[in-house]
């Protein structure tokens, strides 16, 4: 959860959340596999959602071979170029390696602040017990930073929902 927060874009002067580049890396993979390697004309026509998980990934680079994997991870910037000298030595980076290293890269991650939301329900609404806590944050962790505002947020969407029922 906490690689996922520190990764976690905000707009600073609006504070709301920028989307994700999710898409963004795929495209680049597509164009990339497009416009340099003939093996991967199908995965650069593919649609996107096709792309998201990471079986589906593993199993479109599963069928390139090792020089082809590392030429595209250095085309696409995750690997440095081989130099002449170092061709001629072992390079120790199986194919598998390359084909995790793809297929993690531009898998889509879910976001486990999704797994925490939920709607206000009539449960919260009525329910009048409030957070006990104090709202000291000298050593709080992120997690439970987020669970407070989370029933902060709670507490004030039911403080809405009674003051549009009051008028």
């Amino acid at each position: 959860m906490i690689k996922h927060l520190l990764r976690y874009q905000v707009d600073e002067s609006t504070g709301e959340t920028i989307p994700s580049n999710h898409t963004k890396r795929l495209q680049i993979l597509q164009r990339t596999a497009f416009k340099y390697f003939e093996d991967l004309k199908e995965l650069s026509l593919a649609n996107v959602k096709s792309l998201e998980s990471k079986t589906n990934l593993t199993q479109w680079f599963d069928k390139l071979q090792q020089k082809t994997l590392r030429d595209l991870c250095v085309k696409l910037e995750l690997l440095e170029p081989i130099s002449d000298m170092e061709e001629e030595e072992e390079q120790g980076e199986s194919k598998e390696h390359l084909v995790t290293l793809l297929a993690n890269t531009f898998a889509h991650v879910p976001s486990p602040l999704l797994s925490i939301y939920t709607p206000v329900t009539e449960e919260h609404v009525w329910n009048d017990s409030y957070p006990s806590w104090k709202m000291t944050l000298q050593n709080i962790s992120v997690e439970d930073y987020l669970v407070r505002n989370f029933e902060l947020f709670l507490l004030e969407q039911k403080y809405v929902f009674f003051e549009t029922l009051t008028f």
